[in-house]
């Protein structure tokens, strides 16, 4: 039996954001942030759903995230995807945009979708219907999001609906489409031949990269290998555009609305967690908008910091 405890309304952090959380039996806690805005701005039709999965490891107080107070904190440091939320509402037209965080008990997408195997689907479906029924908007549109094992969320939910629902508008993989295989072609593909849609594909060289001299993927583990899979898949049915420089290598449709974001690791490190510091969550969003880089630029200063909580 499907469990879901509503533990309510509450302002969290900033007096301009309502959040809700709920708790289901199956191993997942969303926390649902709504902007605080008038009534008849909430029914225009406007509304932008972010499903957000977190990263192995990270709870969703860290992944909102606030400015460290001791070295231990370091976790609350590395995203901060809400102040990057309300950076967006302010200064690119997202008024009514609202993040939904989504953690498992395990702490990881892939070790929950492996616990609970075969009813997964079902929990997946759970979850998107539980938190549609919280928001109340006449219309919104989704955005499909998350960074490190996150990505297993989204294809979890691809699984879920048997392909991509038509009410999803973005999918953005933060360095966190691991678990893509051919299988995911065709749902992404066609996802991507509806008007208006976009996919955003975020990585690094993670095959070069050393912790303590040693490497932390195979050749094949990581997302740098994954991404050029999907390049390489995409490009039988999209002519991509070259561009960037040397640190990040751009890769665009012609039709303007498929990306990869690739970063190059001539030092060998690790640069998992500042592809989402970066702007990354911010871009992750614009992209292929009219407003991309206007007002910050991906992999460079952090234009939200100012708004992140203390």
């Amino acid at each position: 039996m499907i469990f879901c405890l509503l533990l309510g309304l509450s302002s969290v952090l900033y007096a301009d954001q309502d959040t809700i959380t709920l708790h289901f039996s199956f191993d997942v806690r969303a926390v649902i942030t709504l902007p605080r805005i008038p009534e008849e701005e909430k029914t225009a039709g406007n509304a932008i759903l972010v499903y957000f999965a977190l990263p192995n490891g990270n709870t969703i107080e860290q992944t909102m995230g606030r400015i460290p107070r001791s070295e231990e904190e370091w976790r609350y440091g590395i995203q901060h995807i809400d102040a990057q939320t309300r950076w967006l509402r302010k200064h690119a037209g997202m008024n009514n945009l609202i993040t939904v965080y989504l953690e498992t008990k395990q702490k990881s997408w892939p070790a929950w979708k492996k616990e609970h195997a075969a009813n997964y689907r079902e929990y997946i479906r759970s979850v998107d219907s539980s938190v549609k029924a919280q928001i109340g908007a006449v219309s919104y549109r989704i955005c499909l999001n998350g960074h490190s094992g996150g990505g297993r969320f989204i294809f979890s939910y691809i699984d879920a609906f048997n392909g991509v629902p038509e009410d999803v508008e973005r999918i953005a993989f933060l360095d966190s489409n691991y678990g893509y295989e051919l299988m995911y072609k065709e749902p992404l593909l066609q996802f991507t031949s509806r008007p208006g849609r976009v996919l955003a594909v975020f990585a690094y060289n993670d095959s070069v990269a050393l912790l303590k001299g040693e490497r932390i993927v195979s050749d094949t583990g990581g997302t740098w290998h994954r991404s050029h899979m999907m390049l390489k898949d995409f490009s039988q049915s999209y002519t991509f555009i070259r561009s960037g420089d040397s640190e990040v290598i751009r890769y665009t449709s012609g039709e303007n609305n498929i990306f990869f974001f690739l970063k190059n690791n001539p030092d060998r490190g690790i640069y998992h967690t500042q592809q989402v510091a970066n702007n990354g969550f911010i871009h992750s969003m614009l992209a292929g908008t009219p407003v991309s880089e206007k007002g910050y630029r991906y992999y460079g200063e952090k234009v939200y910091i100012g708004l992140a909580a203390e």
